[in-house]
C-alpha cells in the first residue's frame, strides 16, 4: 500500500537535460522515470496552440515495469504554453491507475 502521505516526482521527458543546459542546478530526487514516448512528435514550439494537443496525443504511455497504481505523481515541466504536453502525461498517469496525478510548471509563456 502506498504512503498516502508520500508523493512521486515525474518528470518530463529532457526535462533534467535542459534545466541543467539553461545553468539551472539539480533539483530534487526524481522517482524512476513513469512515462515514456510512445511515437516521434514534433517539437511542440515549432506548432501554433491548436496544434499542440493533436500533436502530442496518445505519445506516451505509462513505462512498463514501473508500477503507477495507487500512486501519488507530480508532474513537472520547464517551460509550458498550452499545457498540452503537461495534460497528456497527467491523462496518461491517471489511464494507468495513479490515485492522484498534479501538475506544475515552472515557467509559463505567453501564448
Amino acid at each position: 500500500m502506498p504512503d498516502a502521505d508520500r508523493a512521486d516526482l515525474a518528470k518530463l521527458t529532457r526535462w533534467a537535460q535542459r534545466w541543467l543546459a539553461r545553468g539551472g542546478q539539480p533539483g530534487p530526487r526524481l522517482a524512476p522515470r513513469l512515462l515514456r514516448r510512445r511515437r516521434a512528435t514534433r517539437p511542440q514550439t515549432e506548432l501554433p496552440a491548436g496544434a499542440r494537443a493533436r500533436n502530442v496525443a496518445r505519445a506516451f504511455e505509462a513505462r512498463r515495469g514501473v508500477e503507477v497504481a495507487g500512486r501519488a505523481v507530480l508532474v513537472v515541466d520547464d517551460v509550458t504554453t498550452t499545457g498540452a504536453t503537461l495534460a497528456e502525461c497527467m491523462r496518461c498517469l491517471s489511464e494507468a491507475g495513479a490515485s492522484r496525478v498534479g501538475g506544475l510548471a515552472l515557467l509559463r509563456t505567453p501564448r
